[in-house]
């Protein structure tokens, strides 16, 4: 009997989750651009931090695209600081807004049109987005279907290494996480088009 491909063995697994567990909405957010604060904020810190200054944005009316751009610095500091690294985070969360602002005239849309190589490069290169963000971002808020390969996400890491390793070490599987990536993005992609 033939081997079923990596993709048809996917697919199979993810009918069979779906199946038993239905949607599970992994990333706790009320919009897009909540997914895409709550990646910055909860930046080495527990997600109960990050409720907090999410609540305290929320309550101010500031939890938007429109909200951060018109928000003082110093008060978007203030909201954000039970996140930890509020100065920072904040900062971020400018420079986020200014280049949606000036790449695709605050549109979230047109941001997450874009070909997801092109929006993860151009993730990676603001201040404070790293894979682990920059992953998130596209998947929960923009529903690009990415593979994260993440290597130094502290304790997570190990379990991640550990089950890519035994991926990698599959017959006819490449053994290096780019190659992971582009692999498990391109079956990814061709399963969500065709759902």
């Amino acid at each position: 009997m033939p081997q079923p491909t990596a993709e048809a063995e996917l697919r199979s697994y993810y009918r069979a989750l779906y199946h038993a567990w239905g949607a599970q909405h992994w990333w706790p957010a009320r919009t897009r651009f909540e997914v895409i604060v709550g990646a910055y904020l909860t930046q080495n810190t527990a997600w109960t931090n990050v409720e907090r200054a999410l609540a305290n944005l929320r309550a101010a009316r500031l939890l938007s695209v429109r909200g951060i751009r018109r928000v003082p610095l110093a008060e978007l500091e203030r909201l954000i600081r039970p996140s930890g690294y509020f100065r920072q985070k904040a900062a971020r969360l400018k420079t986020f807004v200014t280049f949606l602002n000036q790449e695709y005239g605050g549109s979230l849309a047109r941001l997450f049109s874009q070909p997801t190589n092109k929006v993860r490069e151009e993730l990676l290169a603001l201040n404070g987005v790293g894979p682990e963000t920059a992953d998130s971002i596209l998947l929960y808020a923009g529903n690009h279907p990415v593979f994260g390969v993440w290597s130094s996400w502290g304790s997570a890491s190990a379990i991640s290494d550990q089950h890519h390793s035994s991926y990698r070490t599959r017959p006819g599987l490449q053994r290096d996480a780019r190659s992971d990536r582009r692999r498990g993005e391109g079956i990814l992609s061709k399963i969500a088009a065709s759902m």
